[in-house]
């Protein structure tokens, strides 16, 4: 798919800190000295949940927000798609045709970093009474393959 030009895509800045941390440090202290916005979030790599390596990624300082109906808030939100890679080449995957919209539970602002139902929108451990779900599926009718990719590398 070709992407239209009026779209900007970014992608944030991001280190290994077991690999890149002196370049880590010197992004960030040259980005201090000019007054340029310099947030920057520590996670696992990969998805490891705190496991082994982490990495420093450029904070998002202003995200698309969602309008909670149930709260009334603007608050940060993520997409999770399944995609089930059966081949790879020829690249051949599988797509849950429903996905999960996320919420996070506060309203979005920087001014409270700490405060991860601001921040975060995965809650595995909080009150299910905050939390806003959306949606339900059905596992045995709603995968479909919907990539069949000829590899031409």
């Amino acid at each position: 798919m070709k992407i239209p030009a009026r779209w900007s895509i970014s992608f944030q800045e991001c280190y290994n800190l077991n690999t890149e941390l002196p370049q880590f440090v010197s992004c960030y202290l040259e980005r201090k000295a000019s007054g340029k916005e310099n947030t920057w979030i520590i996670k696992p790599w990969n998805l490891a949940r705190g496991l082994d390596m982490h990495i420093a990624c450029k904070y998002i300082e202003h995200p698309v927000l969602f309008h909670r109906p149930d709260n009334n808030n603007l608050v940060k939100f993520d997409l999770r798609y399944i995609i089930f890679v059966t081949q790879v080449r020829p690249l051949r995957a599988y797509v849950y045709r429903k996905f999960w919209t996320r919420f996070a539970i506060n309203p979005f602002s920087l001014d409270r970093l700490d405060d991860v139902e601001t921040h975060l929108t995965v809650f595995n451990y909080v009150d299910g009474e905050k939390v806003l779900q959306v949606g339900g599926c059905n596992p045995n009718s709603d995968f479909s393959v919907i990539i069949t990719v000829v590899n031409h590398l």
